[in-house]
């Protein structure tokens, strides 16, 4: 059951117990106590009774379902979290502000120069034109009730906990520590993207809860870091940190991406960085974000093996 955390200072936090949510609850509990629910978006009366008791000034709308390669029969709850669970959100609690993470996604394929948030949408998938029917609710609703709308349209988050290629590519390892069979890729690791270390989507989000916005209107930033990486390169720098464990891992790639997968996935994030005054991640910290997902899956592995079964 997804988890809604609520903090004293009038910010609701909705996926509080996924990636990025766990990620900024921890750095929003530094800052003021809070108190936390089971509830599911989509359930409008636990909504109803959570408002009464929860008077949310903001809310961080981080809960979701769904990725940008997901099968038929999960098409249906996706779109049901992404529209109605916003729709609830905002009819429960009419905040002044939500805060939307939406997806890079909705831009497709965007091509070798990164991309603006001014650019128009054309999403590949059913998952980047969900993130593009809630970013049109928002607007709405910013719209006819006076209040404000942030959509951050987020690249590949990675850094410790994190889910996606890096957390395959360790299990794969850990499974198959000979090296075979390989694990498999993609596009002839020529899939190029947006990764974006965790602690700056934090800091992202933590900026925007210091700013003055103007009522009425729905702002659009892109959260990523405007540096290109392809899948193989992010699987380089997995195979370097296992090799150290004494983990082989080899990688057989594909020639095609999914089918709704974009090949160039990159955007323009000088907007984000000068409205919130902060400074993109380096390299640096790009590796540094890859290497700390790689440590925690082994030692998240490490820890499952020393726990006894249940008999």
């Amino acid at each position: 059951m997804p988890q809604l955390e609520y903090f004293q200072n009038g910010v609701l936090l909705t996926g509080a117990s996924g990636f990025l949510g766990g990620h900024l609850a921890r750095a929003l509990r530094g800052a003021t106590s809070s108190r936390t629910a089971e509830a599911d978006v989509r359930n409008k009366s636990a909504l109803q009774e959570l408002a009464a008791v929860w008077p949310a000034d903001v809310v961080l709308h981080l809960a979701s379902k769904g990725t940008v390669i997901a099968p038929l029969d999960a098409i249906p709850e996706m779109l049901d979290v992404a529209v109605d669970g916003l729709v609830h959100l905002l009819a429960c609690f009419a905040p002044r502000m939500l805060v939307l993470p939406s997806s890079c996604a909705v831009y497709g394929d965007t091509g070798l120069s990164p991309v603006l948030p001014s650019a128009p949408t054309s999403p590949l998938s059913v998952y980047g034109l969900s993130k593009v029917i809630s970013e049109l609710v928002l607007c709405q609703w910013a719209a006819t009730t006076g209040n404000t709308g942030i959509v951050l349209r987020l690249g590949n988050l990675i850094g410790p906990s994190g889910r996606g290629l890096i957390s395959y590519l360790v299990n794969h390892g850990l499974r198959y520590p000979e090296g075979s069979p390989p694990a498999e890729m993609r596009c002839e690791g020529q899939l190029v993207r947006d990764y974006v270390p965790i602690a700056y989507v934090v800091r992202v989000f933590q900026a925007l809860l210091r700013e003055n916005w103007q009522p009425g209107q729905t702002y659009l930033f892109n959260v990523g870091t405007g540096k290109p990486r392809t899948n193989g390169q992010v699987a380089v720098a997995v195979q370097h940190a296992l090799s150290e464990r004494g983990v082989v891992l080899n990688v057989h790639y594909s020639q095609q991406p999914e089918k709704g997968e974009a090949r160039l996935a990159v955007m323009n994030t000088r907007e984000t960085d000068e409205r919130l005054a902060l400074t993109p991640p380096t390299d640096g910290e790009i590796d540094d974000a890859i290497r700390d997902a790689v440590l925690f899956h082994l030692e998240s592995a490490k820890l499952a093996r020393a726990v006894p079964a249940a008999t």
